[in-house]
């Protein structure tokens, strides 16, 4: 059960009778049956397929409910997993109604910046070593220590923070969560950050501030580069250790090593310096070579991200500074001393960073600002309205629907709203009072939330 009220068992066979007695006992259960024999047993006992499409149409109408897997090593209810973990971490930024994202780019967007972009293929002639916080880091720490100024070292995320609290400075830091688990300190270190970022991170950090492309799901994300003359958007995959391979990648290093990016927990599950925060619990998976490892759902997509990007991109040497992992065959384990550059990184860096020049997005926020308030206004005059002809139905009132009209022309509405709205329409339409002037009454309302809070 979570906070909004529901659960799913995925099952590919089940007695019947349990079954329905196991839906009807709360309301906001539902059951996936994925099996070749259709069965008519209840209306929220759902039939499916086992292929991509209909998986992703069942995640999909259930967004935000927990799933429970029946037998977890059973293929179909594997595939259903991970599009149904897929789909719950892209939809994650939109569980509170978007609010956090909002914040994030309001403020990140009015600070000044300079763009990723002006340093992108400056890098060809330097390695890069991308650190995630994992227990693994601390075996490379001393050959950092001496081999500093002979690699690109980026810190990603609480990597960061372990590499300083082992006296190691990276190059460059890399952030993109808008809601970390992990607290940062106050430094002086170059930031590539995306809109999402939290602007508690970015707060912290006092160095220069080079924005990279998001993921561009999000059109107000998107919508917001295009103005600042970024270019298309890039696939950073699922976390900052894999938006530092893409960063590293774009950067133009022939050459990208991993360390602290284990995917996976056994005794430790972060290096030294790093609070271990109070999040979700880990999960147990069997490998292909029958051993076992505890990792996270988000580890997993990250870990298969990063070998698919290694299989891509052929053309840039990929390795492990430490032992071979299992989650990532694609990257093999290389010994320490070959992967040495030339000196003379961190000149060639600060360098680089000092040149490019800043930018500012506060007329970019204002516009978009004034979209909102713009919506806000429309809001009022068709609650008005509303409360004059209520009971009335504002599909059936003139003067409701032209004042729709006007609301859906406002930019505020393409780029914030309707992607927020299109996310909960799914959740509201399970209830009972589905009724289609509810859907717009709910959408009015929401429009009213995010409206009061980012127009001025």
């Amino acid at each position: 059960m979570n906070e909004l009220g529901g659960e799913v068992f995925c099952v590919t066979k089940g007695d019947e009778k349990q079954l329905k007695e196991w839906v009807d006992a709360k309301p906001n259960r539902y059951v996936v049956w994925i099996s070749p024999e259709k069965k008519d047993l209840h209306p929220r006992i759902i039939n499916t397929d086992d292929d991509e499409i209909s998986l992703q149409q069942i995640a999909t109408q259930l967004l935000y409910l927990p799933f429970v897997y029946e037998e977890g090593v059973h293929p179909a209810l594997q595939r259903l997993a991970r599009i149904q973990t897929e789909t719950h971490y892209r939809s994650t930024d939109y569980l509170d109604q978007g609010v956090k994202l909002l914040t994030n780019f309001r403020s990140n967007i009015q600070n000044p910046t300079k763009l990723a972009t002006d340093c992108f293929g400056q890098f060809e002639k330097f390695p890069a070593i991308v650190c995630g916080a994992g227990p693994s880091l601390q075996e490379v720490i001393p050959f950092l220590k001496q081999n500093s100024d002979r690699f690109l070292i980026v810190g990603c995320g609480a990597g960061m923070q372990a590499l300083l609290s082992a006296g190691v400075q990276p190059h460059l830091a890399v952030h993109v969560d808008p809601d970390p688990y992990h607290k940062f300190s106050k430094t002086s270190i170059p930031l590539f950050y995306q809109l999402r970022t939290s602007l508690d991170v970015v707060s912290q950090m006092k160095g220069s501030h080079f924005l990279m492309t998001g993921s561009g799901e999000f059109p107000l994300e998107r919508w917001i580069e295009q103005k600042l003359g970024l270019e298309c958007s890039t696939d950073g995959g699922w976390t900052a250790a894999t938006c530092g391979a893409s960063l590293a990648c774009s950067l133009g290093c022939q050459a990208i090593y991993f360390t602290g990016i284990d995917f996976s927990a056994s005794s430790t599950v972060y290096a030294k310096g790093v609070q271990p925060p109070q999040e979700g619990s880990l999960i147990q998976i069997n490998l292909p070579d029958g051993t076992t490892v505890q990792t996270r759902s988000d580890w997993l997509l990250a870990a298969e991200w990063m070998n698919n990007r290694a299989l891509e991109r052929s053309d840039v040497k990929w390795g492990l500074l430490n032992k071979k992992n299992p989650l990532m065959p694609a990257l093999e384990a290389v010994e320490l001393d070959p992967c040495l550059g030339v000196d003379g990184v961190s000149l060639f860096a600060s360098q680089v960073f000092e040149a490019c020049p800043e930018k500012s997005g506060k007329a970019i926020w204002q516009e978009m600002a004034q979209s909102f308030k713009t919506c806000r206004n429309l809001v009022d005059q068709f609650l008005s309205r509303f409360q004059k002809i209520f009971p009335g139905l504002p599909s059936s009132d003139e003067a409701c629907r032209s004042i729709i009209k006007e609301i859906d022309a406002q930019e505020a509405i393409h780029q914030v709203i309707d992607p927020i709205w299109n996310h909960w329409e799914i959740v509201l339409k399970r209830s009972p009072e589905n009724h289609p002037d509810a859907m717009i009454v709910h959408r009015i309302l929401l429009i009213k939330t995010l409206a009061d809070r980012f127009y001025a």
